[in-house]
């Protein structure tokens, strides 16, 4: 979410209002006065809305446990037709970067500390896989992992040549887009399994792996039943498409009008 709105907009009589919330990082509200201060103000408002909509049972019981009241779950949703890339633009990928077609891809990840990409590296430097981590900025230099910054479509194309996804975030996540997204391309996902991505790869019947100790047999495990993993995983975030999403907003929307 946006939490300034709720932090610092004030109300006005006769109206109603409902907040978005993705996730709350209370590491970060535990890291200065300041920030202290603005966490705890934001969970105050919080509860004075009249409804608060978010991405996860875990984020639910989270809201609900500080106080909230009238908490909606709205997963995150896309258009799968989206999602359908050819094996033409995959080739077409590996040979643009140089990806051996002798190897399994495992995408890790974006290259930051926060989202696991050093603990992936550890436990899979020494199996012959060759392994991908892409974003915006490469917050992992001293990795010699594979770093790609890339648009949108050559994104998807990544997820899609992969063999296997590894979202092994340290963070607590509000759900998680790039195991969402890879599942939507047909490859299965390992996670650490933290915040709202547990509920997403329960529901997906993908792997949670919590240590890094697991990570390596789990590769080998997911790979031996990659078809079935893959599947299952696809079948599952395919039900959270734009028309799940129009209707559920709208539900909700006309359950806060008749309140």
């Amino acid at each position: 979410c946006e939490p300034y709105p709720i932090v610092f907009g004030k109300r006005l009589s006769g109206i109603k209002y409902a907040g978005m919330v993705h996730h709350i990082d209370d590491v970060l509200g535990k890291s200065s006065v300041k920030h202290s201060w603005y966490f705890r103000r934001l969970k105050r408002k919080l509860q004075k809305l009249d409804m608060i909509v978010t991405v996860s049972s875990f984020w639910k019981m989270y809201l609900e446990n500080t106080g909230c009241k009238n908490v909606k779950v709205i997963y995150n949703s896309f258009d799968p037709g989206a999602y359908a890339i050819s094996k033409a633009s995959v080739a077409e990928f590996k040979k643009k970067y140089g990806i051996p077609s002798d190897k399994h891809l495992i995408y890790i990840g974006n290259a930051s500390r926060q989202k696991g990409a050093y603990e992936v590296y550890e436990a899979l430097r020494d199996e012959n896989y060759f392994l991908v981590m892409s974003g915006p900025q490469n917050h992992a230099p001293d990795l010699p992992v594979k770093y790609l910054k890339v648009d949108h479509s050559e994104y998807l194309s990544l997820l899609a040549a992969s063999s296997v996804v590894i979202t092994f975030s340290k963070m607590i996540e509000g759900w998680n887009r790039i195991a969402h997204e890879a599942l939507l391309c047909g490859t299965p996902v390992i996670g650490s399994g933290v915040g709202g991505m547990r509920e997403l790869l329960e529901g997906a019947g993908q792997k949670i792996v919590p240590t890094p100790d697991g990570l390596k047999p789990a590769v080998k495990e997911v790979l031996q039943n990659r078809n079935e993993l893959a599947e299952k995983g696809k079948s599952f975030v395919s039900k959270f498409d734009m028309n799940y999403f129009r209707n559920a907003w709208l539900d909700a929307m006309d359950e806060l009008l008749k309140t």
